[in-house]
């Protein structure tokens, strides 16, 4: 491998770790990524910089945006668990960024970001593009909570202190608030991985599944099987999977719910490009022989594996996507590897694989297109689940 720097004679010991921190991280880039080509112009710019970088949050977020260049989504700087973030949750809709949830007493749900510290919510918007890796905009506007963590909000220039200011719109005035930071670690999260329910639904009932993270243990296959077995007793004819909080996981989850569909086999992923014709085939274990309808809800924060699960159910006839458009491309690359940079510590996720869908579109798009599009608004995600009850008036209508 040829090295894209060529002072290695910098009397400068920062930049010395520096560099040999960069050809450690190009070196298993060349050696496990599967599509991995350097960036020239990128990487010479990052070199030159190295010199004014002088201290360790600068030099994570320098390589953040170095590896964004890259175009894999999964591969990436990880943030550590100890940073500073803001003590609330985003959601961008239509380029419109809002308060979804808040631990502190002065922002509420519902607050309308106009700013952050001296600059506006779009100029953010705007120059946080760089440091992230997204397959379509989508994708880029679920991880608008990126602007809540300190050290990305000082790379797009808000100065460090120990309070952030933030001009909101609530109920037609504007308000300016003062939030103090708090450590990544200490902000709660109850998601639950997985939870099921059978909703009625204008005298119709529902089977309904939530999968948030795809662990397949055996409370999820226990899971999965009382699930079933409910919907088997009530009969139920429509069963709704929901994937739009799926980050991903252990993607074996597929196979253990499709091996409770009517299906004796279906075509999986391939990992890497072959030739010619040749399928992935699986055999089911054929636990359950569920013969009715199946809706997959999907949106941008249905990713990694949360994608290929969503996919496989598209490709093989097994299912109809509602919602919209899920946040990873349905080709990609994946199966990460975690890295320690020997000198700076910094983690870095490297994909090892290429997985190619079951059944390539002929038009040779890569956007997981759903076949019934359901858009959030802002009404829906502020009074419950506004998406998944259009989801449930329109399959339980028979409008498809």
């Amino acid at each position: 491998m040829s090295t894209i720097f060529v002072n290695h004679a910098d009397g400068n010991s920062l930049v010395k770790e520096r560099k040999e921190d960069i050809d450690f991280l190009l070196h298993k880039l060349h050696a496990v990524h599967p599509a991995f080509k350097t960036n020239q112009e990128g990487m010479a710019h990052f070199y030159n910089e190295l010199e004014a970088i002088d201290d360790h949050s600068s030099f994570s977020m320098e390589l953040m945006r170095v590896i964004a260049k890259i175009g894999d989504s999964h591969t990436n700087v990880l943030l550590n668990e100890t940073e500073k973030k803001l003590p609330i949750s985003l959601v961008n809709v239509n380029n419109d960024v809002y308060i979804l949830q808040s631990e502190d007493g002065q922002a509420k749900k519902g607050d309308k970001i106009l700013a952050i510290g001296a600059k506006e919510i779009d100029e953010l918007l705007d120059e946080l593009r760089p440091y992230i890796s997204y397959d379509h905009e989508g994708r880029f506007q679920h991880l608008v909570n990126l602007l809540t963590i300190d050290s990305i909000l000082q790379s797009i220039g808000i100065e460090k202190d120990e309070m952030v200011e933030l001009k909101v719109e609530r109920n037609g005035r504007i308000i300016t608030l003062e939030l103090a930071y708090k450590t990544m670690e200490t902000i709660n999260n109850h998601d639950e991985p997985y939870r099921w329910e059978i909703l009625s639904y204008d005298t119709v009932n529902v089977g309904y599944f939530q999968l948030i993270h795809s662990i397949n243990d055996s409370s999820y296959q226990q899971s999965i099987a009382s699930f079933f077995e409910s919907v088997k007793e009530q009969r139920i004819k429509k069963v709704i999977l929901d994937l739009r909080h799926n980050s991903g996981g252990d993607s074996t989850v597929a196979d253990e719910w499709i091996n409770y569909l009517d299906v004796n086999q279906y075509l999986s992923y391939r990992v890497g490009k072959v030739d010619g014709d040749r399928k992935v085939v699986v055999k089911t274990k054929n636990k359950g022989k569920y013969k009715g309808e199946l809706y997959i809800l999907t949106g941008p924060g249905t990713f990694s594996s949360g994608t290929m699960f969503a996919t496989i159910l598209k490709d093989n006839g097994l299912g109809k996507l509602i919602g919209e458009p899920a946040g990873m491309n349905s080709n990609h690359d994946g199966e990460v590897m975690i890295i320690e940079l020997p000198h700076s510590k910094i983690k870095v996720a490297i994909s090892q694989h290429e997985f190619v869908r079951p059944v390539l579109d002929p038009s040779g798009n890569e956007l997981l297109n759903v076949d019934i599009p359901i858009t959030r608004t802002i009404g829906d995600l502020m009074n419950g689940d506004g998406q998944l009850e259009k989801a449930l008036e329109i399959i339980t209508a028979g409008n498809e």
